[in-house]
Protein backbone atom coordinates (compact mmCIF):
# COMPACT_ATOMS: atom_id res chain seq x y z
CA UNK A 1 0.00 0.00 0.00
CA UNK A 2 1.39 3.39 -0.99
CA UNK A 3 1.53 6.29 1.44
CA UNK A 4 -1.28 8.02 -0.47
CA UNK A 5 -3.48 4.93 -0.24
CA UNK A 6 -2.64 4.57 3.45
CA UNK A 7 -3.70 8.17 4.01
CA UNK A 8 -7.03 7.47 2.31
CA UNK A 9 -7.56 4.47 4.60
CA UNK A 10 -6.79 6.67 7.60
CA UNK A 11 -9.24 9.34 6.41
CA UNK A 12 -12.02 6.78 6.00
CA UNK A 13 -11.38 5.32 9.45
CA UNK A 14 -11.32 8.83 10.92
CA UNK A 15 -14.72 9.54 9.37
CA UNK A 16 -16.05 6.29 10.79
CA UNK A 17 -14.62 6.99 14.25
CA UNK A 18 -16.20 10.45 14.29
CA UNK A 19 -19.57 8.77 13.79
CA UNK A 20 -19.04 5.98 16.31
CA UNK A 21 -18.28 3.20 13.81
CA UNK A 22 -15.44 0.73 14.30
CA UNK A 23 -12.21 1.03 12.32
CA UNK A 24 -11.55 -1.20 9.31
CA UNK A 25 -8.49 -3.40 8.99
CA UNK A 26 -6.33 -3.12 5.89
CA UNK A 27 -6.27 -6.33 3.84
CA UNK A 28 -3.69 -6.71 1.09
CA UNK A 29 -5.98 -8.93 -0.99
CA UNK A 30 -8.70 -6.28 -1.01
CA UNK A 31 -6.00 -3.74 -1.77
CA UNK A 32 -4.94 -5.79 -4.79
CA UNK A 33 -8.54 -5.97 -6.03
CA UNK A 34 -9.07 -2.23 -5.52
CA UNK A 35 -5.73 -1.39 -7.12
CA UNK A 36 -6.60 -3.51 -10.13
CA UNK A 37 -9.83 -1.59 -10.72
CA UNK A 38 -8.31 1.84 -10.04
CA UNK A 39 -5.63 1.11 -12.62
CA UNK A 40 -8.33 -0.08 -15.02
CA UNK A 41 -10.26 3.20 -14.58
CA UNK A 42 -7.07 5.19 -15.16
CA UNK A 43 -6.19 3.21 -18.29
CA UNK A 44 -9.75 3.24 -19.62
CA UNK A 45 -11.36 6.54 -18.51
CA UNK A 46 -14.41 5.80 -20.67
CA UNK A 47 -15.49 3.45 -17.87
CA UNK A 48 -16.46 6.54 -15.85
CA UNK A 49 -18.86 7.75 -18.53
CA UNK A 50 -21.49 5.04 -18.22
CA UNK A 51 -23.57 3.55 -15.44
CA UNK A 52 -21.46 0.44 -14.89
CA UNK A 53 -18.24 1.95 -13.57
CA UNK A 54 -17.89 -0.92 -11.09
CA UNK A 55 -17.53 -3.27 -14.05
CA UNK A 56 -13.98 -3.70 -15.34
CA UNK A 57 -12.96 -3.26 -18.95
CA UNK A 58 -12.61 -7.05 -19.01
CA UNK A 59 -16.18 -7.47 -17.73
CA UNK A 60 -15.10 -8.33 -14.18
CA UNK A 61 -17.46 -7.64 -11.27
CA UNK A 62 -16.58 -6.42 -7.78
CA UNK A 63 -17.02 -9.91 -6.35
CA UNK A 64 -14.96 -11.50 -9.09
CA UNK A 65 -12.01 -9.16 -8.54
CA UNK A 66 -12.12 -9.70 -4.77
CA UNK A 67 -12.27 -13.48 -5.09
CA UNK A 68 -9.54 -13.57 -7.72
CA UNK A 69 -7.32 -11.69 -5.27
CA UNK A 70 -7.76 -14.57 -2.84
CA UNK A 71 -10.32 -13.09 -0.44
CA UNK A 72 -13.50 -15.10 0.31
CA UNK A 73 -16.16 -12.51 1.14
CA UNK A 74 -19.46 -12.95 2.92
CA UNK A 75 -20.33 -9.32 2.14
CA UNK A 76 -18.64 -6.79 -0.11
CA UNK A 77 -19.14 -3.24 -1.34
CA UNK A 78 -17.12 -0.80 -3.42
CA UNK A 79 -16.85 2.93 -3.96
CA UNK A 80 -15.00 4.60 -6.81
CA UNK A 81 -14.19 8.23 -7.47
CA UNK A 82 -12.10 10.46 -9.65
CA UNK A 83 -10.87 14.00 -10.02
CA UNK A 84 -9.87 16.65 -7.44
CA UNK A 85 -6.24 16.09 -8.37
CA UNK A 86 -6.22 13.00 -6.17
CA UNK A 87 -6.83 15.08 -3.01
CA UNK A 88 -8.16 12.85 -0.27
CA UNK A 89 -10.27 15.37 1.69
CA UNK A 90 -12.66 16.40 -1.12
CA UNK A 91 -13.01 12.80 -2.29
CA UNK A 92 -13.98 11.49 1.16
CA UNK A 93 -16.31 14.44 1.72
CA UNK A 94 -18.04 13.75 -1.59
CA UNK A 95 -18.62 10.13 -0.63
CA UNK A 96 -19.94 11.17 2.79
CA UNK A 97 -22.26 13.73 1.18
CA UNK A 98 -23.62 11.23 -1.34
CA UNK A 99 -26.71 9.27 -0.29
CA UNK A 100 -25.53 6.46 -2.55
CA UNK A 101 -22.09 6.19 -0.91
CA UNK A 102 -22.24 7.28 2.73
CA UNK A 103 -23.87 4.00 3.79
CA UNK A 104 -20.96 2.08 2.28
CA UNK A 105 -18.26 4.24 3.87
CA UNK A 106 -19.90 3.98 7.31
CA UNK A 107 -21.20 0.41 7.11
CA UNK A 108 -20.91 -1.42 10.42
CA UNK A 109 -21.19 -4.76 8.59
CA UNK A 110 -17.73 -4.51 7.03
CA UNK A 111 -14.48 -5.43 8.79
CA UNK A 112 -11.78 -5.13 6.12
CA UNK A 113 -10.75 -2.57 3.54
CA UNK A 114 -8.49 -2.27 0.51
CA UNK A 115 -7.59 0.99 -1.20
CA UNK A 116 -6.41 1.50 -4.76
CA UNK A 117 -5.23 4.74 -6.37
CA UNK A 118 -3.97 5.32 -9.89
CA UNK A 119 -3.27 8.21 -12.20
CA UNK A 120 -3.99 8.15 -15.89
CA UNK A 121 -5.94 9.63 -18.73
CA UNK A 122 -8.22 12.60 -19.16
CA UNK A 123 -10.59 13.96 -18.15
CA UNK A 124 -10.05 13.13 -14.46
CA UNK A 125 -6.41 11.99 -14.28
CA UNK A 126 -6.78 10.68 -10.69
CA UNK A 127 -8.83 7.56 -9.91
CA UNK A 128 -9.76 5.86 -6.62
CA UNK A 129 -11.26 2.47 -5.86
CA UNK A 130 -12.00 1.31 -2.30
CA UNK A 131 -13.23 -2.21 -1.57
CA UNK A 132 -14.96 -3.11 1.70
CA UNK A 133 -15.68 -6.66 2.81
CA UNK A 134 -16.33 -9.07 5.62
CA UNK A 135 -14.86 -12.56 5.24
CA UNK A 136 -16.75 -15.80 5.37
CA UNK A 137 -16.63 -16.99 8.96
CA UNK A 138 -14.88 -20.23 9.76
CA UNK A 139 -17.43 -23.06 9.85
CA UNK A 140 -18.48 -24.26 13.28
CA UNK A 141 -17.21 -27.75 14.17
CA UNK A 142 -19.92 -30.40 13.92
CA UNK A 143 -21.61 -31.29 17.20
CA UNK A 144 -21.22 -34.75 18.64
CA UNK A 145 -24.45 -36.70 18.24
CA UNK A 146 -26.36 -37.05 21.52
CA UNK A 147 -26.32 -40.39 23.32
CA UNK A 148 -29.03 -42.72 22.12
CA UNK A 149 -30.82 -42.51 25.49
CA UNK A 150 -30.73 -38.71 25.57
CA UNK A 151 -33.91 -36.74 24.85
CA UNK A 152 -34.18 -35.53 21.28
CA UNK A 153 -32.83 -32.08 20.51
CA UNK A 154 -35.38 -29.34 19.78
CA UNK A 155 -36.42 -29.18 16.15
CA UNK A 156 -34.87 -26.36 14.12
CA UNK A 157 -35.66 -25.38 10.55
CA UNK A 158 -32.77 -23.74 8.70
CA UNK A 159 -33.38 -21.59 5.64
CA UNK A 160 -30.60 -20.32 3.37
CA UNK A 161 -29.49 -16.74 3.89
CA UNK A 162 -27.80 -15.02 0.96
CA UNK A 163 -25.28 -12.34 1.92
CA UNK A 164 -23.01 -10.11 -0.11
CA UNK A 165 -24.24 -8.26 -3.16
CA UNK A 166 -28.05 -8.08 -3.30
CA UNK A 167 -29.56 -10.93 -5.26
CA UNK A 168 -31.53 -9.94 -8.34
CA UNK A 169 -35.21 -9.51 -7.60
CA UNK A 170 -37.31 -11.31 -10.16
CA UNK A 171 -40.53 -9.36 -9.52
CA UNK A 172 -41.04 -6.39 -11.81
CA UNK A 173 -41.32 -2.96 -10.22
CA UNK A 174 -43.74 -0.42 -11.71
CA UNK A 175 -41.56 2.68 -11.85
CA UNK A 176 -44.45 5.01 -12.70
CA UNK A 177 -45.67 4.65 -9.09
CA UNK A 178 -42.37 6.21 -7.95
CA UNK A 179 -41.75 8.87 -10.60
CA UNK A 180 -45.27 10.31 -10.81
CA UNK A 181 -45.92 10.92 -7.11
CA UNK A 182 -49.24 12.05 -5.68
CA UNK A 183 -48.64 15.80 -5.45
CA UNK A 184 -47.40 15.97 -1.86
CA UNK A 185 -44.93 18.80 -1.18
CA UNK A 186 -41.49 18.64 0.45
CA UNK A 187 -38.35 20.72 0.68
CA UNK A 188 -35.10 19.54 -0.91
CA UNK A 189 -31.76 20.76 0.47
CA UNK A 190 -28.88 21.47 -1.94
CA UNK A 191 -25.14 21.36 -1.15
CA UNK A 192 -24.73 25.15 -0.97
CA UNK A 193 -27.51 25.48 1.61
CA UNK A 194 -30.27 26.59 -0.76
CA UNK A 195 -33.53 24.67 -0.81
CA UNK A 196 -36.43 24.17 -3.21
CA UNK A 197 -40.03 23.12 -2.82
CA UNK A 198 -40.71 19.90 -4.74
CA UNK A 199 -43.93 18.20 -5.76
CA UNK A 200 -45.34 16.45 -8.81
CA UNK A 201 -48.19 17.96 -10.80
CA UNK A 202 -50.52 16.21 -13.26
CA UNK A 203 -51.18 17.83 -16.63
CA UNK A 204 -53.50 15.56 -18.53
CA UNK A 205 -51.57 12.46 -19.54
CA UNK A 206 -48.31 14.16 -18.58
CA UNK A 207 -46.84 14.89 -15.19
CA UNK A 208 -44.28 17.41 -14.07
CA UNK A 209 -41.60 17.14 -11.39
CA UNK A 210 -41.93 20.71 -10.09
CA UNK A 211 -38.96 22.39 -8.33
CA UNK A 212 -40.21 25.71 -6.96
CA UNK A 213 -41.72 26.66 -10.33
CA UNK A 214 -39.27 24.99 -12.72
CA UNK A 215 -40.09 21.52 -13.94
CA UNK A 216 -39.15 18.34 -15.75
CA UNK A 217 -41.76 16.80 -18.03
CA UNK A 218 -42.67 13.09 -18.15
CA UNK A 219 -45.42 10.94 -19.61
CA UNK A 220 -46.01 7.23 -20.10
CA UNK A 221 -47.36 4.89 -22.70
CA UNK A 222 -48.03 1.19 -22.25
CA UNK A 223 -44.33 0.25 -22.27
CA UNK A 224 -42.14 3.27 -21.48
CA UNK A 225 -41.81 6.44 -19.41
CA UNK A 226 -40.80 9.37 -21.64
CA UNK A 227 -39.10 12.70 -20.98
CA UNK A 228 -39.54 15.93 -22.90
CA UNK A 229 -38.88 19.49 -21.71
CA UNK A 230 -36.70 20.37 -18.69
CA UNK A 231 -36.88 24.01 -17.58
CA UNK A 232 -34.55 23.58 -14.60
CA UNK A 233 -30.92 23.59 -15.89
CA UNK A 234 -30.45 27.26 -14.93
CA UNK A 235 -28.94 30.28 -16.69
CA UNK A 236 -32.33 31.24 -18.13
CA UNK A 237 -32.36 28.16 -20.34
CA UNK A 238 -34.34 24.99 -20.90
CA UNK A 239 -33.71 21.92 -23.01
CA UNK A 240 -35.64 19.22 -24.82
CA UNK A 241 -34.80 15.62 -25.51
CA UNK A 242 -36.65 13.99 -28.40
CA UNK A 243 -36.32 11.00 -30.67
CA UNK A 244 -36.69 11.43 -34.41
CA UNK A 245 -40.36 12.05 -35.19
CA UNK A 246 -41.34 11.99 -31.48
CA UNK A 247 -42.27 14.62 -28.89
CA UNK A 248 -39.78 13.25 -26.40
CA UNK A 249 -37.35 10.43 -25.64
CA UNK A 250 -37.84 7.13 -23.86
CA UNK A 251 -36.26 7.46 -20.42
CA UNK A 252 -36.95 4.00 -18.98
CA UNK A 253 -39.33 1.03 -19.22
CA UNK A 254 -42.44 1.18 -17.05
CA UNK A 255 -41.51 -2.20 -15.55
CA UNK A 256 -37.98 -3.10 -14.43
CA UNK A 257 -36.34 -5.61 -12.10
CA UNK A 258 -33.60 -4.82 -9.59
CA UNK A 259 -30.22 -5.16 -11.29
CA UNK A 260 -31.63 -4.64 -14.77
CA UNK A 261 -29.61 -2.41 -17.09
CA UNK A 262 -31.71 -0.88 -19.84
CA UNK A 263 -30.65 1.01 -22.96
CA UNK A 264 -33.07 2.90 -25.17
CA UNK A 265 -33.59 1.29 -28.57
CA UNK A 266 -33.24 4.71 -30.23
CA UNK A 267 -30.89 7.68 -30.09
CA UNK A 268 -32.38 11.08 -29.34
CA UNK A 269 -31.47 14.73 -29.78
CA UNK A 270 -30.80 17.11 -26.90
CA UNK A 271 -31.31 20.80 -27.77
CA UNK A 272 -31.02 23.81 -25.46
CA UNK A 273 -33.03 27.05 -25.80
CA UNK A 274 -33.45 30.44 -24.12
CA UNK A 275 -36.53 30.58 -21.92
CA UNK A 276 -37.24 34.19 -22.84
CA UNK A 277 -37.86 33.63 -26.55
CA UNK A 278 -37.12 29.94 -27.24
CA UNK A 279 -34.17 30.70 -29.50
CA UNK A 280 -31.68 27.86 -29.78
CA UNK A 281 -28.58 27.99 -27.57
CA UNK A 282 -25.21 26.48 -28.44
CA UNK A 283 -24.48 24.38 -25.36
CA UNK A 284 -22.19 21.40 -24.56
CA UNK A 285 -25.20 19.29 -23.60
CA UNK A 286 -26.58 19.53 -27.13
CA UNK A 287 -26.16 16.58 -29.46
CA UNK A 288 -27.19 13.01 -30.04
CA UNK A 289 -27.20 10.43 -27.28
CA UNK A 290 -29.10 7.42 -25.96
CA UNK A 291 -30.79 7.07 -22.58
CA UNK A 292 -29.62 4.28 -20.29
CA UNK A 293 -30.91 3.39 -16.84
CA UNK A 294 -29.95 0.83 -14.20
CA UNK A 295 -32.38 -0.08 -11.42
CA UNK A 296 -29.89 -0.52 -8.60
CA UNK A 297 -32.13 -1.32 -5.63
CA UNK A 298 -35.51 -1.04 -4.00
CA UNK A 299 -35.20 0.11 -0.39
CA UNK A 300 -37.83 -0.45 2.30
CA UNK A 301 -36.92 2.96 3.71
CA UNK A 302 -34.14 5.56 3.49
CA UNK A 303 -33.46 8.58 5.68
CA UNK A 304 -32.01 11.94 4.65
CA UNK A 305 -31.70 15.00 6.88
CA UNK A 306 -33.87 13.33 9.52
CA UNK A 307 -36.69 12.59 7.04
CA UNK A 308 -37.49 8.92 6.43
CA UNK A 309 -39.05 7.99 3.10
CA UNK A 310 -40.55 4.52 2.79
CA UNK A 311 -40.39 2.40 -0.36
CA UNK A 312 -37.65 4.02 -2.44
CA UNK A 313 -36.14 2.94 -5.75
CA UNK A 314 -32.53 3.78 -6.57
CA UNK A 315 -31.52 4.21 -10.20
CA UNK A 316 -28.41 5.33 -12.07
CA UNK A 317 -28.87 7.29 -15.28
CA UNK A 318 -26.76 7.52 -18.44
CA UNK A 319 -24.98 10.59 -16.99
CA UNK A 320 -23.79 8.56 -13.98
CA UNK A 321 -26.18 10.37 -11.65
CA UNK A 322 -27.72 8.30 -8.84
CA UNK A 323 -31.37 9.18 -8.22
CA UNK A 324 -33.84 8.11 -5.56
CA UNK A 325 -37.61 8.13 -6.15
CA UNK A 326 -40.07 7.56 -3.31
CA UNK A 327 -43.44 5.95 -3.92
CA UNK A 328 -46.00 8.74 -3.71
CA UNK A 329 -43.29 11.42 -3.73
CA UNK A 330 -41.33 11.53 -6.98
CA UNK A 331 -37.65 12.51 -6.91
CA UNK A 332 -36.44 12.76 -3.28
CA UNK A 333 -32.62 12.68 -3.59
CA UNK A 334 -29.79 12.50 -6.10
CA UNK A 335 -26.02 12.37 -6.15
CA UNK A 336 -23.41 12.96 -8.81
CA UNK A 337 -19.74 13.90 -9.04
CA UNK A 338 -20.73 17.59 -8.82
CA UNK A 339 -22.80 17.30 -5.61
CA UNK A 340 -25.87 15.81 -3.99
CA UNK A 341 -29.28 16.99 -2.81
CA UNK A 342 -31.96 15.34 -0.69
CA UNK A 343 -35.32 15.76 0.95
CA UNK A 344 -35.09 17.78 4.17
CA UNK A 345 -38.64 18.60 5.27
CA UNK A 346 -42.17 17.34 4.70
CA UNK A 347 -44.78 20.04 4.12
CA UNK A 348 -48.51 20.08 4.90
CA UNK A 349 -50.98 19.60 2.08
CA UNK A 350 -51.88 23.29 2.25
CA UNK A 351 -48.35 24.16 1.09
CA UNK A 352 -48.48 22.05 -2.08
CA UNK A 353 -49.03 25.33 -3.90
CA UNK A 354 -45.95 25.85 -6.09
CA UNK A 355 -47.24 26.19 -9.63
CA UNK A 356 -45.30 25.25 -12.79
CA UNK A 357 -43.80 28.19 -14.66
CA UNK A 358 -45.21 29.24 -18.01
CA UNK A 359 -43.51 30.35 -21.20
CA UNK A 360 -42.97 29.73 -24.87
CA UNK A 361 -41.40 26.37 -23.97
CA UNK A 362 -44.91 25.04 -23.31
CA UNK A 363 -45.47 24.99 -27.07
CA UNK A 364 -43.58 21.69 -27.19
CA UNK A 365 -46.16 20.06 -24.89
Amino acid sequence: MSDHEHNMLAAINAARAARGVHALMADQRLGDAAGRHAADLAAHPWLTEGVVYHTGSDGSSIEQRIREAGYAPAQWREVVGWGWGGDIGPMVQWWLSSPAHVGIILSADMTDIGVGYATGGAPWFSYWCVDFARPVEAPQPPQEPPPSDAPPLPYHSHVPVVVGAPAPVSASIALLDYLRGDGRAYMVQHPGGASEKFRTARDGRRFLQVKNSQWEEFWADDAFIWRGVDTSPGDGQYYRQFEDGQEGARWCPRLMTVGQQWQSPAEHTVQTYWKADCRMVDHPRNGRTRNRLTLVARHAALTWNGVTVEDVVEVVSSTGETMFFGRGYGLVAWASMWGSSAIAQLLPASEADNEPEHGCFEAWR
